[in-house]
Parts: structure tokens; C-alpha cells; sequence
């Protein structure tokens, strides 16, 4: 509902990766896949992705694969996300009214506001590996 289907996906990967960072393992882009049930194509093109926007990095050859880092790990969700779903602009009025503004206020305008806030928080203040002990429930 919040994130594109894409940016799910990636978040998922990311978890993932970040559970296999505490046994020092690299993961292939079938074992992500199958592991988060995700067409291969679709998750191959979505860590191309991650990987060029430094959010997880990746070796080729035989012991080669996907993983992430320490300090990868200790960054903020949002960034997976706006790789895929661009800035999120939470000024911008829920239901797409361009005249909303703080004087001249849509029916949701107030409400809505909170909300939002309180997502673009979430996102920034909890980093990925905040989220890989939620890995066994994807």
C-alpha cells in the first residue's frame, strides 16, 4: 500500500542479506529469490540496483554473491526505498490536491500530517539492521 511492490521486494532482499551478514555468508540471486518468493528476473534487476546505489555489494565468481556490510547494515530503510520509489515527499497532500496547503487545508490535510511524519521517522531513524530478526516471518 505505502511502497511499491519493487521496494518491498528490496527490503526483503536487504533483511535477508543482513540475517546472512551474522554467519559471514554471501547469497546467490536464486537462493534471495526463492527465499522472498520473487520472480529471479525481477529480484536480479532490483540488487543490480542496490548495488549501484552502495546499499548491499556483491562479488562475482565461484564464491561469489550478494551480501552487505556492517556499515551497510547501520543505514537508514529509507534509503532502499528511495532507490526504487525515488524521495518520498511527505509535504505533498495526500490526496493529490495541489492548492492544499497549511491555510487553505484539504479534509485530511491535519490528520495525515502526523501520519506522515511519523512514517518519514520510522524510515530514517530505523536502520536495516534493525529489521533482520524479522527475517524468519517474510
Amino acid at each position: 500500500m505505502l511502497f511499491s511492490t519493487t521496494s518491498k521486494a528490496a527490503i526483503k532482499s536487504v533483511v535477508y542479506l543482513s540475517n546472512m551478514m551474522k554467519e559471514d555468508k554471501k547469497s546467490s540471486l536464486i537462493e534471495i529469490a526463492e527465499y522472498i518468493q520473487e520472480n529471479k528476473h525481477t529480484v536480479g534487476k532490483l540488487l543490480q540496483a542496490l548495488v549501484k546505489n552502495n546499499i548491499i555489494s556483491s562479488v562475482k565468481g565461484p564464491t561469489g554473491g550478494f551480501f552487505i556490510s556492517d556499515d551497510q547494515s547501520k543505514a537508514p530503510i529509507i534509503n532502499v526505498v528511495e532507490v526504487f520509489d525515488g524521495k518520498l515527499n511527505f509535504n505533498r497532500c495526500v490526496l493529490g490536491i495541489s492548492k492544499c496547503t497549511e491555510k487553505k487545508k484539504c479534509a485530511f490535510h491535519d490528520e495525515f500530517k502526523q501520519a506522515k511524519s511519523t512514517i518519514a521517522n520510522l524510515l530514517m531513524k530505523n536502520k536495516i539492521t534493525d529489521l533482520h530478526d524479522f527475517s524468519t516471518i517474510i
